[in-house]
């Protein structure tokens, strides 16, 4: 499914790219080509450190509570990244 049509559903409006999405994951070492990677707040740490590892393993995008700042990759801004 197209990023941009997984947006629209949730109500959330599409940015600019629009990757294909095969997969949902919150584990970097999980994560696979054209997967959407939620970077999950945790209590021990913070899942946005994970990031550039889940990019490398090919993850297409990203969902973050928080603006993430030098990664190459579409990200995805939510109040709630667990809802």
């Amino acid at each position: 499914m197209r990023l941009r049509a997984l947006l629209q559903a949730s109500g959330l409006s599409p940015g600019l790219a629009d990757p294909d999405i095969s997969s949902i994951c919150h584990d970097s070492r999980l994560a696979k080509p054209d997967c959407l990677f939620f970077a999950l707040p945790g209590v021990k740490s913070d899942g946005t450190a994970f990031i550039p590892q889940a990019i490398e393993k090919g993850a297409a995008a990203v969902v973050a509570e928080k603006p993430v700042k030098g990664i190459d990759c579409p990200t995805i801004v939510v109040e709630n990244a667990r809802a």
